[in-house]
């Protein structure tokens, strides 16, 4: 469908200003320093296939250039659309997908159009997380020989579902870090980056409808 020029550019400038506005969010409300000094992380949107919409201007680049695509992907593949709903956030950081050390952890939620069971993307928060546990302190270890040892490993998980937490996965991540509250702090400051980001994209699509929406990206 044709769309003009000026919608085009206001939906775009929209969404990466969405992806900016967690970014700050997530400086503001983590725990550690990684997070909140070093800005070890990134936050972008990707579409309903899993191809990269947009991304935060302040974002790390080698967390953005595939890892978003291939966590949501391998979601897709696993779970598939059906299995997917409003409210799931689901964590990866599996290196065999995402191709990062296991500190580096994919969470992404599905967003639907308002008032209708259309997906129409998914938000992206890459976070490096403190300590997964492995052989050493941070996880990170010049004598590891193999993955094992260098901490616990989820390949697509849910950590929400249907918006309530699973409280399994919490209670493995806490009792497999030497940092469970640092941990959840960051790890909650993630998840409202997501559910952040979902909410507001979702309110793009409610106000130009989900054809014009589509029809910009």
């Amino acid at each position: 469908m044709a769309i003009d020029p000026v919608t085009v550019e206001v939906i775009r400038r929209r969404l990466v200003a969405i992806s900016d506005e967690v970014d700050v969010n997530i400086t503001r409300t983590a725990f550690s320093p990684y997070i909140y000094e070093y800005k070890d992380y990134a936050v972008g949107i990707v579409d309903a296939s899993g191809d990269l919409i947009c991304q935060c201007t302040a974002g790390m680049p080698v967390f953005v250039a595939d890892v978003m695509r291939a966590a949501v992907q391998d979601g897709l593949q696993l779970y598939g659309p059906a299995k997917l709903e409003d409210g799931d956030i689901i964590v990866t950081n599996y290196a065999g997908t995402i191709g990062q050390h296991l500190n580096n952890v994919t969470m992404y939620t599905p967003i639907y159009a308002p008032q209708q069971p259309v997906l129409v993307g998914f938000m992206v928060v890459v976070m490096h997380w403190i300590d997964v546990g492995g052989r050493d302190v941070g996880s990170l270890s010049k004598f590891a020989t193999d993955i094992f040892q260098e901490g616990i490993q989820f390949r697509t998980v849910k950590l929400r579902s249907r918006g309530e937490p699973v409280l399994e996965m919490i209670r493995m991540i806490e009792h497999n870090t030497r940092f469970p509250i640092e941990m959840m702090g960051d790890i909650n400051s993630q998840i409202g980056g997501c559910v952040m980001g979902r909410d507001s994209v979702a309110e793009l699509v409610g106000r130009y409808g989900i054809d014009t929406f589509r029809g910009a990206l």
